[in-house]
């Protein structure tokens, strides 16, 4: 996990004891409880009262459990309350387990999840490893059948967990997110059976510095989401999307609304549409992302798909396969492209690189040095739009204005360096119009009057700079 903090039992300790919590509830699985000590995490948190802090000492918690209101499903930690749950010495030896329902091994009514922060709590629950929880099978699809690691709520907090191993009827077989944030957490191999989201169910909520590795789902493997949805700085990795007809969004599937900026998106695959990424609706944006080795089986867009709307912004996408159209990338009846570099990427059908469909727009990309049966690096329909992008060569289209067919002069592409040499054609041949503030390196766009095609702006070397200047002086002092 990025940028993790590690706080030692000392440390703990003088917190707990410096006045910044009303008072601080202890939960150990030694010894039988006495005074604010507990031997199970639900009975601290019954305890508690708001503003406290439960301090976790190392050990495995299966025992105990709380239900919400109105619902039937047993939680093994469930906090409603304004509290803070916390490990001492985090996720590696503190261990929360849910339980199969005994009477079917699986989901049933006597399953057992392994935390639920309810909505409005302003809880937060930090440091653990979540595994073995399932959900029922009847009820509401996140509230009984989601999130067989955690259901996280609005207005709550899950830090420096793991969930590992968690089984959801519903939605999110690892965590169920509604409203709620998540960050520096790890989601792996998590199942979600019979919705969505193998990793993670997300609505309208927070993700930072997260790895969600490995989970399988029908829809979104990875991470399903929508309505307001931010995902920044979270790598999504080896997750698959199954279903046989619909099996779309390997590593995320985004609906509606949703801002995905600074993510890595690779070895992902989906049955049908979008290995990597897929979007459906709206506006849903993907930001200076790289997207790579991702995989759809039978239909289009192995790195990303764009289902009537959604825009790409300064990624890289390369490497990605398609069992039919668009390795890199397919825009279906709508969504837009942008400043962003498509390479080594295969479709078995039209457009290695990419593949835009009815009314969708490139501007500032790069297609060059993918494979395919047809439309080696771009096909389009002769609807759509190719401004001011590099393709080699370029689809017949109605609009096309400012595009070059030629080689983009990559720094080295055998090892993916696909930034730009300095004698790249593609240096200074975008329009500015459509130029966002910074490439994927983070770096300022329009270094040179007009900003470069690709996802990266070519930056001199400080000796070419200094050589400029150079001969620029030269040049002024003979006039």
């Amino acid at each position: 996990m990025k940028n993790k903090i590690i706080l030692t039992a000392a440390a703990l300790l003088f917190l707990a004891s410096s006045g910044m919590f009303a008072a601080t509830l202890y939960v150990g699985t030694e010894g039988s409880a006495i005074g604010d000590y507990y031997t199970e995490i639900q009975a601290a948190v019954d305890a508690a009262t708001p503003g406290d802090l439960i301090l976790v000492s190392n050990g495995v918690y299966n025992t105990g459990g709380g239900i919400e209101a109105g619902s039937y499903l047993t939680n093994r930690v469930f906090c409603d309350i304004a509290i803070e749950i916390r490990s001492v010495d985090g996720p590696d030896t503190t261990i929360i387990l849910g339980a199969p329902d005994p009477n079917t091994g699986g989901h049933g009514p006597a399953a057992v999840r392994g935390a639920c922060l309810p909505m409005n709590a302003a809880a937060t629950i930090s440091g653990f490893t979540f595994s073995n929880g399932y959900t029922g099978i009847s009820g509401d699809s996140n509230r009984e059948q989601g999130g067989g690691g955690a259901r996280i709520r609005h207005m709550n907090l899950i830090t420096n967990c793991v969930i590992i191993g968690n089984f959801a009827y519903g939605r999110g077989g690892g965590l169920n997110l509604q409203v709620g944030t998540a960050a520096d957490c790890m989601i792996i191999n998590n199942v979600a059976l019979n919705n969505t989201g193998g990793g993670v169910f997300a609505q309208g909520a927070n993700m930072y510095d997260c790895i969600v590795k490995n989970n399988t789902g029908p829809f979104g493997g990875g991470i399903y989401g929508y309505d307001t949805l931010k995902i920044y700085n979270t790598t999504v990795s080896g997750n698959s999307a199954v279903h046989a007809t619909q099996g779309k969004g390997g590593g995320m599937l985004l609906l509606r609304t949703g801002d995905v900026q600074d993510c890595t998106v690779f070895d992902n695959t989906a049955q049908v549409w979008g290995g990597g990424i897929a979007t459906e609706w709206g506006v849903p944006t993907i930001r200076r992302c790289t997207v790579y080795n991702n995989t759809t089986i039978t239909h289009n867009g192995g790195g990303i798909y764009l289902y009537q709307g959604g825009a790409v912004h300064d990624s890289l996408v390369y490497g990605n396969d398609s069992g039919n159209h668009g390795g890199g990338i397919f825009v279906d009846r709508g969504g837009s492209v942008y400043s962003s570099t498509f390479a080594q990427n295969t479709a078995v059908g039209n457009g290695g690189g990419g593949y835009i469909y009815t009314s969708g727009k490139s501007i500032n990309c790069i297609f060059y040095d993918n494979t395919a049966a047809g439309a080696v690096n771009l096909g389009s329909s002769p609807d759509c739009t190719n401004w001011y992008s590099c393709a080699d060569p370029l689809p017949a289209i109605a609009e096309s204005g400012g595009s070059i067919a030629t080689n983009p002069a990559f720094v080295n592409a055998s090892i993916q360096n696909f930034r730009l040499q300095v004698s790249s054609p593609c240096i200074n041949s975008g329009t500015n119009a459509y130029a966002s503030s910074t490439d994927l390196d983070g770096n300022p766009r329009i270094q040179g009057g007009t900003v470069d095609m690709g996802c990266y702006e070519f930056i001199p070397e400080p000796g070419i700079i200094g050589l400029i200047s150079l001969l620029s002086l030269a040049f002024l002092r003979r006039k």
